[in-house]
């Protein structure tokens, strides 16, 4: 698989991704590949992405479909309104 990747890259790649042989070629070059593993994998680790990405998509629920701000600074503080409002939802689930 040519891929041109400096050495201490890491690549995320699909749950279907299984060739634990071209896993270990990349390993070899100094790439880690970080697949969605099944729970019954030889190589099963604790998925990351699939935390950060159901995080993003929870967060996106919360924005309306169109942010009106004039400035950079105007449009970080309504993002950042948001993220709030996501943490004060959390709390109140847990309460």
């Amino acid at each position: 698989m040519p891929l041109d990747l400096p050495q201490g890259s890491e690549l995320s790649v699909d749950r279907g991704y299984t060739d634990y042989q071209a896993e270990d070629d990349l390993q070899a070059q100094g790439i880690q590949l970080r697949p969605i593993r099944k729970h019954n994998s030889k190589r099963y680790h604790q998925p990351s992405r699939k935390i950060i990405e159901s995080l993003g998509s929870a967060l996106t629920e919360l924005f309306p479909k169109r942010i009106h701000a004039s400035t950079l600074r105007g449009f970080a503080l309504k993002v950042w309104g948001f993220i709030f409002a996501h943490n004060c939802k959390r709390l109140a689930s847990v309460l």
